[in-house]
């Protein structure tokens, strides 16, 4: 176990490998928000699991938050409510590195079983 990533195992296996490898990249790309997160989430396919979906949204994010691979800060408009902004750390930056490995192994596993597959079904 990298880090505490379990490398697709676990309770959500593959899946929640890439719901937190996309959450660690787009706050790389820009911190935003949950709300806005979840938005970016749902525009790129990426479903959040559950009755409680953003529950599970804020839950990763604490998660993230405590081990250290992003931060949050209140950021204060003229006006509404005051906003929790979560931003990548260097920490995040090396998780997401390490989820693209997985990601990318992965790639390799699906491109060589469809391989297989395909050999099989023609013959």
């Amino acid at each position: 176990m990298r880090g505490g990533h379990r490398g697709g195992q676990g309770r959500f296996g593959r899946g929640r490998v890439l719901f937190e490898g996309y959450i660690l990249l787009l706050l790389y790309e820009k911190p935003c928000h949950g709300y806005e997160l979840a938005k970016q989430l749902t525009d790129l396919g990426i479903h959040l699991p559950g009755v409680g979906a953003m529950g599970h949204l804020y839950r990763t994010l604490m998660v993230f938050e405590e081990s250290g691979w992003i931060r949050s800060y209140w950021k204060t408009e003229d006006i509404g409510p005051a906003k929790k902004v979560y931003e990548i750390t260097n920490g995040g930056k090396d998780m997401l590195m390490g989820i693209s490995k997985d990601l990318e192994h992965t790639r390799y596993q699906i491109e060589t079983f469809q391989k297989r597959l395909q050999a099989k079904l023609s013959t």
